[in-house]
């Protein structure tokens, strides 16, 4: 759980919380921080930029304490980490600490963004996305809810089966239905018998590779928009749905998507939690 000691920390709080109440949680809080550069000048002035460099850490360190004893973490073994001047940049240092430590799940707020900035600049979101090993869920700035319905937006393909595999115990920990959604556009139409047809091929598979995973599916429907991230969303709306997974090639974008810039569009315009899976490349 990557915090910056805002008052957005809170929310993310709370949804380790809610995700407690379906079993044993154990947060990792991670603080990165980057201490001012100190250029070569004189002695004097290169000696005080390091003392204070030493009380900026120290004072990180005491939120970062501060924050495992807050009230909505209590009960957990919670561990704390400050990691201070990261080689390759906050983003890279926390993908690359979940892999080491094989987390199960990045937990970081949504923070919105125009898309001249994330065009610009791009996102740490993104950034943590394609390094990490591990599935990213995002949160918009508000309460998490109980997660009792999750859209999970495939292609039928056997990478998004993949991806199925690993959510199916989640699915099955939360106690929640889940409803594998196809989004067609105009660009990219398909028949209803096509979508059935396929539907039984997908569905065939993942009985023959995990029959528990399969019965996971509550439902399995088609949904028509105008453009994918507005299907996905749209769908979850009439879903009901608490829960949006995808997944991702990374700098590829969402496979179904094929668009770089999709899976930032998602999590911008999603209202809900966003559970991002990244898939190997090639």
């Amino acid at each position: 759980v990557p915090i910056d000691f805002s008052t957005n920390d809170g929310v993310l709080f709370e949804a380790v919380a809610q995700l407690a109440k379906s079993g044993p949680v154990e947060p990792t809080l991670l603080h990165v921080y980057e201490p001012p550069a100190v250029p070569a000048t004189e002695a004097p002035m290169v000696e005080a930029l390091f003392a204070l460099n030493d009380e900026l850490t120290a004072r990180c360190q005491a939120q970062l304490d501060q924050a495992t004893r807050h009230a909505s973490l209590q009960g957990m073994a919670v561990t704390a980490e400050l990691i201070a001047n990261p080689a390759q940049g906050p983003a890279q240092e926390l993908a690359d600490y979940a892999s080491r430590h094989r987390f199960d799940l990045i937990l970081t707020l949504a923070k919105r963004r125009s898309k001249l900035d994330r065009f610009l600049e791009g996102t740490s979101l993104m950034r943590i996305v394609r390094s990490a090993t591990v599935p990213v869920l995002t949160l918009p700035p508000a309460p998490m809810p109980v997660l009792q319905r999750v859209e999970y937006a495939t292609d039928f393909s056997a990478e998004s089966a993949q991806v199925l595999l690993q959510l199916a115990p989640l699915v099955r920990r939360l106690g929640a239905s889940l409803t594998l959604v196809r989004i067609y556009t105009r660009q990219g139409f398909e028949t209803t018998r096509d979508f059935r047809a396929h539907l039984r091929e997908f569905h065939d598979e993942l009985a023959q590779a995990d029959l528990e995973a399969f019965k996971q599916i509550q439902e399995s429907v088609a949904y028509y928009a105008d453009d994918l991230v507005q299907g996905i969303v749209q769908c979850a709306e009439d879903l009901l749905a608490d829960l949006v997974v995808t997944a991702t090639h990374g700098r590829k974008g969402i496979s179904l998507l094929l668009s770089g810039s999709v899976t930032e569009d998602l999590v911008e315009r999603s209202p809900l939690p966003t559970l991002i899976y990244r898939l190997p490349e090639g």
